[in-house]
């Protein structure tokens, strides 16, 4: 990789240079003729570019120094010592770096909060427009919506600085446990096998939940032969039994909340 350098004598001309091309540093004498260091400084600051800037000098007071080190200057060498300028150079480009990752990781979470918003608009959207629809899709669209969201923490994850990592990880396990519950409501509302096996099956199956979970006995009887019910008495019936059950004992609503 070569070396590109550019000299300046003016504030217009460091402006056009920064303007022109990327940098990784500026060197700058602190008395010059027409431009010295405070006024390079200022140039820098105005264009808002986060790069190292180091101060050479034959011979600086120290409350020069400390006047250069409050308007941004990032090092400050003497010219009898020129050696430590290649060290203070190679320092100042690693943490100018090390600037610019935090930055980029601090966008990305940025974007991912972003992100995270839009979806929780557009699910709040979703279900003032979809008020009429069923609650067992609207439990759906919630779980699909959440698993989106999980899947954006995760990414977001991988590239979180330390400090943020640990409040992703948070978030990532509480909307892994949001999305079971929600799963859990939609099994509750309505089971795959209620479609698949027909009501008496379904039922059969609620029953020995409940039952489970409450503790209580559960009798059932039923004298269908052929069960040919439509989708929407199914359903229908399967929420009728359901509701029944968490009216007459708070331990049924207790289990499946």
């Amino acid at each position: 990789m070569s070396l590109v350098s550019e000299r300046v004598y003016t504030a217009e001309d460091m402006r056009y240079c920064l303007n022109k091309q990327n940098w990784d540093i500026v060197v700058c004498d602190y008395v010059m003729p027409n431009f010295g260091c405070l006024q390079a400084l200022k140039v820098l600051k105005e264009a808002g570019l986060d790069i190292p800037f180091i101060l050479v000098s034959g011979q600086i007071t120290d409350d020069q120094a400390v006047s250069a080190m409050k308007a941004g200057a990032n090092d400050f060498v003497m010219k009898g010592n020129l050696k430590r300028l290649i060290l203070a150079i190679d320092r100042e480009i690693i943490e100018a770096e090390s600037r610019k990752e935090r930055k980029r990781a601090e966008e990305d979470r940025r974007l991912a909060e972003i992100e995270l918003r839009a979806l929780a608009n557009k699910l709040v959207r979703s279900r003032k427009k979809n008020a009429a629809l069923s609650r067992v899709n609207w439990h759906d669209q919630t779980g699909q919506n959440l698993t989106v969201i999980k899947l954006l923490v995760d990414k977001s994850l991988k590239s979180a600085p330390d400090n943020i990592a640990p409040l992703l990880k948070e978030a990532a396990d509480g909307i892994a446990e949001v999305l079971k519950q929600v799963q859990d409501m939609s099994l509750n509302l309505r089971p795959s096998m209620l479609d698949d096996l027909g009501l008496m099956h379904a039922l059969i199956w609620m029953f020995n939940r409940l039952q489970k979970q409450s503790g209580l006995d559960i009798n059932f009887t039923q004298n269908i032969v052929d069960e040919k019910f439509s989708a929407e008495l199914n359903i229908t019936v399967f929420r009728i039994v359901q509701e029944a059950f968490d009216q007459c004992h708070p331990l049924f609503r207790r289990g499946r909340s």
